[in-house]
């Protein structure tokens, strides 16, 4: 399979970087026994995602997935994704939250012959706030806390602010899970809210772009959406497998009565599988 946006090449290369990025932060390494200071791979991955939250369109690729992995003491690229450490206590972590929307061709979908939207890279501070740990059994729970402000990135240098999100959520993981006690798995369930500009880039109706079903709209400030996620991975040897699935309710969204929501469900789903050729012969604290 391949990309169906018909879109320049330069947004190609983005949206391909971005699929692969996302793919490696969602589809997280597993736990080993020791842990390199870094780790490097190659695979293929698959992924299937609506063309925006509230889309009956979706879209499905097939494409490269890196596999890179970095445990620094504040920068890290590891099973909890790419992230910067600015704090971290026995209960208490601040890190860089980083989330994305994926490109939108208004084309085969409720925004026929609207203007294009780009990739959206979310980034931001969160406070994660650890609410319960059994080391021994490998589990945890967190509460996490990120605010995070949007950006879309167009053709060439030019990027622009597109509002901010808050996306309280409790994280759950298991690192010793399955019969073999050597899978990872994770769980999420949060709510997002989002300001009017976030809301208004891809949901806002202008007066060109008005139609017969598709009246003018504008967004507010709110509710943006319950998010709940799985993931599942394991390291095998020089082989690492994951899969993942997020699901979103839009029901009573700020955005809800937009003529460009179609569904109040959006379900995202990636599997992949890569090669680990190279890691450093210096080690870590596993879990560090």
């Amino acid at each position: 399979m391949k990309c169906l946006l018909p879109c320049p090449d330069g947004i190609k290369t983005l949206c391909r970087s971005l699929f692969a990025a996302l793919l490696a932060l969602l589809l997280c390494p597993g736990v080993q026994a020791e842990e390199p200071l870094w780790e490097l791979g190659v695979g293929i991955g698959g992924l299937q995602y609506p063309h925006y939250r509230g889309s009956a369109s979706s879209e499905r690729l097939i494409l490269p997935l890196p596999y890179y992995v970095y445990r620094g003491e504040f920068l890290r690229s590891d099973r909890d994704g790419l992230r910067g450490l600015l704090l971290k206590q026995d209960r208490v972590e601040v890190d860089i939250s980083l989330d994305g929307v994926f490109p939108v061709n208004s084309s085969g979908n409720a925004r026929e012959d609207m203007d294009d939207l780009s990739p959206v890279i979310e980034a931001g501070p969160s406070l994660n706030l650890k609410l319960w740990r059994a080391p021994a059994l490998g589990r945890s729970l967190q509460l996490r806390l990120p605010v995070r402000g949007a950006i879309a990135v167009d053709t060439g240098p030019d990027i622009s602010h597109q509002g901010w999100t808050f996306a309280p959520n409790l994280y759950w993981q298991d690192d010793n899970a399955g019969f073999s006690g050597q899978w990872r798995r994770t769980a999420t369930l949060g709510v997002v809210y989002g300001n009017q500009r976030f809301h208004d880039y891809f949901y806002r109706v202008r007066q060109e772009d008005v139609r017969p079903g598709r009246e003018l709209y504008r967004s507010n400030s709110g509710y943006s959406g319950t998010q709940v996620a799985f993931s599942s991975a394991r390291r095998f040897d020089n082989y690492w497998a994951g899969l993942f699935i997020r699901y979103e309710n839009l029901s009573g969204t700020r955005f809800a009565d937009s003529p460009l929501v179609e569904r109040e469900h959006s379900l995202m789903v990636g599997v992949g599988v890569s090669w680990v050729f190279a890691q450093s012969r210096q080690g870590v604290p596993t879990g560090r």
